[in-house]
């Protein structure tokens, strides 16, 4: 018969070997599950697929990338363009549109729409759409809660519960008629300015099918921009948006600049956090354009290598420098919203186009002191920080984003994956020692 004495050291010995195990398992565990995710949709703005749809196969092909959904871009005075959606079906995408009610730049009273005054237009877009029989995914009025969109609330005197009025009178106007349409509600991500709340303009959750958001990593491309990791940039965001719902979330437009760091790293570096920090987020479209800064994803060959790597769950691939961009020519054409032909904020016609009043101060800023371009996001919010920011607010929210901290999800105090590691593998030693001793 065993002793007391016996006893206690078989009793330790196995709640040292559990500990030691369950350790173990905490650290391999995770790595296996990243590497056997599929990872999220990877979606596409590519302004050159509009007119060209092969496009999309074409740089699905030198990515080694299978593009889930492609965006194209329609404003209040245009019908629905049923060649697009096609186009993009027939490459085995899903049509992903962003639907901008505003009418030559100029924005349009919710309750004029709630009311039917747009009923002509609204039955002769569904029918369209109807026509294609094309599962179609329909970002409507997105970055409502930026002063930038003609379409956000507090222009045109558009309240939030306008908007919510707006959005459920719509959605249930498709859904009567049987349109095949998938809704996707998304805001900016939180920024200094912000016109409304998330809570005050969620239409609830029968009225959508996923959650969105918007944001970039503008990295020193601006005046008021710095290097943000994919974390700083929508982490505040992403927990307001769970906190608020459990549908999956869709990143509808998103991209990092080259400026200010590593694109490349940045890169591999979301990949990693989607798999292991934004359990959440099913998609991520990349707005795929030289623009504001060059966006593209083969900005550089670096940006590229990584993309297509950390894309297809490579996320180890070493990232040893930060490559230059390298001079890839634009497609040129027409200059519309799909296709505009800006290669760059800074330029005396861009800047001339959507120019803040300077005498204003932030408080008293107008959406109608603008002159507008067609093709009206990102860069009027570009051009709305730059003028109207820069000298009154602190550094901290120069980025065009609220701190983390402000919304109580402070993720640069959280355990980074390196530290949780380290800290399961002491506990284990510690754990072992005391095994070893008793053995």
């Amino acid at each position: 018969m065993n002793s007391p004495g016996e006893i206690i050291k078989k009793q330790i010995k196995l709640v040292c070997l559990f500990i030691f195990f369950a350790s173990l398992s905490a650290i391999i565990l995770p790595y296996f599950s990243i590497k056997a995710s599929s990872g999220p949709e990877i979606n596409i703005f590519l302004p050159e697929a509009i007119d060209n749809p092969a496009a999309l196969n074409n740089f699905s092909s030198q990515l080694g990338v299978r593009f889930t959904s492609a965006k194209w871009y329609l404003d209040w005075s245009d019908n629905f363009t049923p060649e697009i959606a096609q186009g993009f079906h027939s490459q085995g995408v899903i049509p992903e549109l962003t639907w901008q009610p505003q009418i030559n730049d100029t924005c349009i009273s919710y309750k004029n729409i709630v009311s039917g005054g747009y009923d002509a237009y609204l039955n002769r877009f569904i029918a369209s759409l109807k026509q294609t029989g094309i599962k179609t995914r329909i970002t409507l009025a997105p970055e409502m809660n930026g002063a930038w969109a003609a379409w956000a609330v507090g222009n045109c005197n558009n309240s939030a519960s306008d908007f919510v009025s707006f959005w459920k009178y719509t959605v249930d106007k498709f859904r009567r008629q049987s349109a095949p349409v998938e809704w996707i509600w998304s805001p900016n991500i939180h920024h200094y300015g912000e016109t409304t709340t998330f809570e005050a303009i969620y239409p609830g959750d029968s009225y959508i099918d996923f959650l969105g958001l918007e944001g970039y990593n503008w990295g020193t491309s601006q005046s008021w921009s710095t290097w943000q990791s994919f974390s700083e940039v929508f982490g505040s965001s992403y927990a307001s948006l769970v906190s608020l719902s459990g549908k999956n979330i869709l990143i509808t437009e998103m991209a990092s600049a080259e400026a200010g760091g590593n694109k490349a790293q940045w890169i591999s570096d979301m990949f990693l956090s989607l798999r292991t920090d934004f359990s959440h987020i099913q998609g991520i479209t990349w707005f795929n354009i030289n623009k504001e800064t060059d966006w593209r994803i083969n900005s550089s060959d670096a940006s590229q290598k990584a993309f297509s790597a950390a894309a297809n769950g490579n996320l180890s691939m070493p990232v040893l420098e930060n490559n230059q961009p390298e001079n890839i020519p634009e497609k040129t054409g027409s200059s519309d919203k799909n296709n505009p032909q800006i290669t760059g904020s800074n330029s005396s016609e861009n800047q001339e186009q959507i120019l803040p009043s300077k005498e204003k101060s932030p408080e008293y800023f107008s959406f109608d002191s603008i002159k507008k371009e067609k093709y009206v996001l990102p860069l009027a919010k570009t051009t709305f920080f730059n003028e109207k920011i820069t000298q009154k607010i602190p550094d901290k929210v120069k980025g065009a984003y609220i701190s983390l901290a402000d919304n109580n999800f402070q993720i640069d105090n959280l355990i980074s994956p390196q530290n949780q590691v380290l800290i399961v593998a002491i506990i284990a030693f510690f754990s072992l020692v005391p095994l070893l001793i008793f053995i």
